[in-house]
């Protein structure tokens, strides 16, 4: 269908529908000759696939993720940002749903978004990510 409308019109028509992938962007846009692609669900969590797509796309090698400690600043940054934009009170609520994506594709991620869920004020949840980075740092020391 997006092939379609591609051919109908003059102009831009960007792709969209799980992709997930900078491999599955270069498809989707190889299939519908799309001018481009928008990431939805798949970027939740962690917002370098943008990146990564974009680099695969202009040179045909996917850069890493970042080390999980970088991630793990990435993350601070934005719910330090939600709790700014959005206030005390619902940055703290909108930040959970934040941190739950990033939390879901690493280990013990309920145990961790139980915890951080139960979190009342932005200075506790900055403090856990915090603890979290700490964490991370003790490990790439130990290896």
């Amino acid at each position: 269908a997006i092939a379609a409308i591609v051919a109908a019109t003059q102009i831009p028509v960007y792709a969209n529908g799980d992709i997930d992938s900078p491999q599955k962007a270069a498809h989707v846009i190889a299939q519908t000759d799309a001018a481009g692609v928008m990431l939805g669900r798949a970027a939740q969590g962690r917002p370098w696939l943008c990146g990564q797509v974009a680099t695969y796309l202009e040179t045909g090698r996917i850069p890493p993720a970042p080390p999980q400690r970088e991630q793990l600043t990435i993350l601070q940054r934005h719910v330090a940002r939600l709790h700014e934009f959005y206030g005390a009170f619902m940055g703290v609520r909108v930040a959970r749903k934040h941190v739950a994506w990033f939390l879901q594709r690493h280990h013990d991620d309920k145990q961790q978004r139980t915890l951080f869920n139960q979190l009342a004020n932005p200075e506790d949840q900055l403090h856990y990510i915090d603890q979290l980075i700490g964490f991370e740092t003790e490990k790439e020391l130990a290896a």
